[in-house]
């Protein structure tokens, strides 16, 4: 039964300590970097610190500094955030420079506070790939 499950210490230690590790893991793929972010014109750039996060399919700033650049909203999609809520957003397209690297890519309009994130989709765009454990961008080859 359930009951003597959950008073066996180590059924309880084996869930914590996997639950711990699952945090661990997902943390492991976060952290920021220095990009540089333009309305697909190119004209005008900004320099901003973004949270690289592997989990995120596209981009995704806040609407005003994307208002701001001048890109617009082409389409709505559907997004599952972190939490599980699920919401329609506009997504746009917007020039992303990387280190060396720039491509124009898709972008998220997010809500106003929230912090700018660079998705799976700019980073594969720009053939740059995660070292988790020293927390830093690496290029990878293409594969065809």
């Amino acid at each position: 039964s359930n009951s003597s499950r959950e008073r066996t210490p180590c059924f309880r230690t084996s869930v914590c300590w996997a639950i711990k590790l699952i945090r661990e893991l997902k943390q492991m793929g976060v952290f920021t970097i220095p990009i540089a972010i333009s309305a697909v014109e190119g004209q005008d750039w900004v320099a901003l610190e973004a949270l690289v996060d592997t989990g995120a399919s596209i981009c995704a700033l806040p609407t005003s500094l994307l208002q701001r650049l001048d890109v617009r909203p082409m389409a709505k999609y559907e997004f599952e955030f972190g939490q599980g809520e699920v919401r329609q957003m506009d997504i746009g397209q917007m020039w992303v420079r990387i280190e060396d690297r720039e491509i124009i890519t898709q972008v998220m309009f997010n809500d106003e506070g929230t912090e700018p994130l660079l998705g799976a989709m700019a980073l594969e765009g720009t053939f740059l790939g995660v070292d988790p454990v020293r927390q830093e961008l690496v290029p990878i080859r293409g594969r065809s």
